[in-house]
């Protein structure tokens, strides 16, 4: 899928369950960019426009190298667009990129990912304007009130976007089950999610209440 000239697929049925940030190699093969130069967010906002029915998804788009505030009004915009068919998912990035194109720090991923979230979330209730919302004051990640906010709020399709987290090890997983509302996994065999994906998300999501 292309920004200049996006997939017809997506506009001619209405059957895809992902959107991922596809591009042609030169065979005209495709190839993923995993969000590493052409972001997945933009794409998503094409292919929400040019579908009525089928849920439109980001399978990842890295967070650390967007602001939880940018995240989540990006992901409300996608939903607008979408008339509430946006599901958001997010994950570390590799850290080698991170690191080198962002100038973000991505130690110790799972606790910052477990911020983040809580970020992300109260920007949604932030902009929606709640009553009751509550700050977010964390060791990497905050989100606070202006003294003055002059702009007010903004339209939000839903109050919040579904928003499921990637994942490849045990605490990560956990973090998934405290925060998330799903997990996105990659190469994980059946076994592997019985004996591991599932009970390391049910303990993070015991530990969280």
């Amino acid at each position: 899928l292309r920004l200049a000239s996006p997939d017809p697929f997506v506009g001619r049925t209405d059957i895809l369950h992902a959107v991922l940030a596809w591009v042609e190699n030169p065979e005209g093969l495709p190839h993923r960019r995993r969000d590493v130069a052409q972001g997945p967010l933009g794409l998503l906002a094409e292919a929400a426009l040019r579908t009525t029915r089928i849920k439109v998804v980001t399978g990842i788009a890295g967070a650390f190298s967007r602001s939880p505030f940018v995240m989540a009004n990006s992901a409300a915009d996608i939903d607008e667009l979408s008339n509430g068919r946006a599901v958001l998912g997010i994950g570390t990035g590799a850290p080698e990129f991170v690191e080198a194109w962002h100038s973000t720090n991505t130690a110790k991923p799972a606790t910052r990912m477990g911020e983040y979230i809580d970020a992300v979330r109260a920007s949604w209730s932030y902009v929606g304007q709640e009553e009751n919302w509550e700050e977010v004051r964390g060791d990497y990640y905050s989100l606070t009130s202006l003294p003055l906010n002059l702009w007010g709020g903004r339209h939000l399709e839903r109050p919040s976007v579904p928003l499921y987290m990637g994942g490849m090890r045990p605490r990560m997983m956990e973090m998934a089950g405290a925060r998330a509302d799903g997990l996105l996994g990659f190469l994980h065999t059946p076994k592997f999610v019985r004996e591991v994906a599932y009970p390391s998300m049910g303990r993070g999501a015991e530990a969280a209440g």
